[in-house]
């Protein structure tokens, strides 16, 4: 368990700041809540439920930030032309 969860912080940490962040951790937040559902052992519950906690708690600030900003990460177009923005910079 010490493991993954360490191995799950480090890819965390890279992407925590990413505008796509939200898309990037759903699989993992689909996988820790069928995890908490079936395990048996309350530690390990209590670790997941955590890091899902503030899994969530980054989620929602992310988002946030998007609506505030009016970026539509599903918007192909409106994407390029961020990223052009910020090359040019």
């Amino acid at each position: 368990m010490d493991q993954f969860y360490e191995l799950v912080m480090l890819y965390l940490v890279h992407y925590a700041h990413h505008v796509t962040f939200p898309e990037l951790v759903y699989p993992l937040i689909i996988k820790c809540k069928k995890f908490i559902k079936v395990c048996k052992v309350q530690n390990f519950v209590k670790v997941i439920r955590g890091l899902l906690e503030k899994v969530q708690e980054n989620v929602n600030l992310i988002e946030e930030r998007r609506q505030k900003t009016g970026l539509n990460v599903k918007d192909n177009k409106q994407m390029v032309e961020k990223k052009k923005d910020i090359i040019l910079c």
